[in-house]
């Protein structure tokens, strides 16, 4: 796979997991919504950027973020995301 394949299939993966996965909003079966976390996945990429990116800094943002959506954030939650996105960003820099 060459290096554009690959990011973009990171940046699917982002995808994925934001909306099968963390989905704070509950739209994952409305189609017409696929998107709608699409615009946080650069906030995520902004944090791969960092030399001392860390898991801790993706569950900040994830509560942030649900947070800022008027919804009660959910640690248990944003932990688990947190740990898939990691999962998925080793396997991007491997």
């Amino acid at each position: 796979m060459n290096t554009e394949d690959k990011s973009d299939f990171f940046i699917h993966q982002l995808h994925e997991i934001l909306l099968k996965d963390w989905d704070p909003k509950n739209i994952q079966k409305k189609p017409e919504f696929e998107d709608e976390y699409d615009s946080y996945i650069e906030d995520l990429l902004d944090i791969f950027a960092e030399e001392n990116a860390s898991q801790t800094q993706i569950v900040e943002l994830l509560l942030y973020i649900e947070d800022t959506l008027s919804l009660k954030p959910n640690e248990k939650r944003a932990v688990s995301v947190a740990d898939k996105i990691w999962q998925a960003f080793e396997e991007f820099i491997s």
